[in-house]
């Protein structure tokens, strides 16, 4: 979670990858406060890194938690958290 903020503002890639780092690393725990953290960071990247996160859940959506997978598809179809 401390990723979120940073990952609103401007081009990092650095930190972009750091973060897709740590949620390969966390995506099998079944903890709802660590679901709901890898749900954050990736709505948290797709103002500037659309297409990163777009392509991230098309080849991790089996593996990543049910409810990161919906939240951040609606927000890359709507732009919202809730369609």
């Amino acid at each position: 979670m401390l990723l979120c903020v940073p990952l609103r503002k401007p081009d990092n890639e650095e930190l972009a990858e750091v973060a897709l780092q740590n949620i390969e690393r966390l995506k099998g725990e079944k903890e709802i406060l660590i679901t709901k953290a890898i749900s954050w960071v990736l709505r948290s990247m797709i103002k500037h890194y659309h297409k990163r996160v777009s392509t991230y859940l098309t080849e991790n959506k089996t593996t990543l938690p049910a409810i990161a997978v919906r939240e951040t598809m609606m927000k890359l179809k709507t732009g919202r958290k809730n369609g």
